[in-house]
């Protein structure tokens, strides 16, 4: 799933290689309240918003994995969408 679809997260299509995203995580461990700079880096790492990652991000957010993918999916909505 690319950036120009109307969804920016997606399920996976492959297994997405979560060892990736513990750099974003650890850099942001201090920083309860950075929930969608995660999300942001994290998309930036995968080229797109892994389902698989949720969990995680959750977690280290201290966040249900419902809060988080709210979040995922209301800055999808907000995001100008690219043709």
């Amino acid at each position: 799933m690319s950036c120009n679809d109307s969804t920016w997260w997606s399920r996976d299509r492959y297994q997405a290689d979560l060892r990736l995203l513990e750099p974003v995580l650890d850099r942001h461990a201090s920083n309860p309240d950075a929930l969608t700079q995660i999300l942001h880096e994290t998309q930036a790492v995968f080229g797109y918003l892994p389902l698989a990652a949720l969990p995680e991000i959750a977690r280290s957010t201290n966040r249900s994995v419902s809060a988080v993918q709210a979040v995922a999916s209301m800055w999808a909505r907000m995001r100008p969408t690219h043709h």
